[in-house]
């Protein structure tokens, strides 16, 4: 950290100093990063002192370098979290159901997917304003396998595919009925994570609590998290899909949403 420091006006000095400088007997320290941690910290000290008080305010206190660092690296699992599920799931020729149902992720990192993601769909709007070219996919339900085949078929959304000039449009119902819906909400919401602006899911009935409680989803979060963490997880993916955009409209000309207009 870097440190300004001001000499304060000292009229009885008959010192010779060179023209524009004044000095003082105590110095006046300054944060220089004043929206900081600091909070504009202001300390007066002897002259002798400073090189000593220099060192205090670069390096700060144990207890708040420990907090800095434990900061920095909640933002590093944070940012981590949408990039290890992508490196997890996102093999359109080589993805396996898993041999064990224990889901990947634990309830810290879905709760720090889920994060990211709700920062990007509130800042949305309800009804998408979209641009072709774009891909469109209908429900998907948990068929994880079947969403893989169609990436490999089609292509998938990935710098090694063509995302850099393809948007995505999913149209909701995520989860409920297949046995990967886990897998089928959580690479979607880190591939929103990854690419907000080419990426775009919309909100269907089954992102509803009322509905997934009793069409699958509620139970599969149970068996694969166990019942403490599958029911936070479940309650907490929930809470994500209040957010979801409704519809989206492509080229001012094409409506998309979830079971169409009627």
């Amino acid at each position: 950290m870097s440190t300004l420091i001001k000499m304060p006006d000292s009229s009885g000095s008959n010192n010779v100093t060179p023209a524009g400088v004044r000095l003082h007997h105590r110095a006046v320290v300054v944060a220089a990063e004043t929206g900081g941690a600091l909070g504009g910290m202001v300390r007066q000290l002897s002259i002798d002192q400073f090189e000593n008080e220099g060192r205090r305010v670069s390096y700060g206190t144990p207890e708040s370098a420990t907090a800095a660092r434990k900061l920095l690296d909640r933002q590093m699992s944070i940012n981590s979290v949408p990039k290890k599920v992508i490196a997890h799931l996102l093999k359109p020729r080589g993805w396996k159901p898993p041999v064990r149902r224990q889901f990947f992720l634990d309830c810290n990192e879905i709760a720090d997917l889920c994060e990211s993601a709700e920062k990007i769909f509130a800042a949305e709007p309800t009804v998408l304003q979209l641009k072709a070219p774009i891909k469109i996919f209908g429900d998907l339900h948990g068929q994880f396998g079947d969403l893989m085949r169609l990436f490999d078929e089609y292509g998938a959304p990935s710098t090694a595919g063509d995302i850099a000039y393809i948007d995505y449009l999913f149209l909701g119902d995520y989860v409920d009925r297949g046995q990967h819906s886990l897998e089928t909400i959580t690479l979607l919401l880190a591939l929103k994570v990854e690419y907000p602006h080419n990426v775009h899911l919309i909100r269907g009935n089954h992102e509803a609590a009322d509905i997934n409680a009793l069409f699958g989803f509620r139970i599969e979060c149970i068996e694969r998290m166990g019942e403490r963490d599958g029911i936070w997880a479940w309650h907490r993916i929930n809470r994500l899909f209040n957010w979801l955009p409704l519809a989206a409209l492509i080229e001012k000309k094409i409506i998309c949403m979830h079971g169409g207009i009627g």
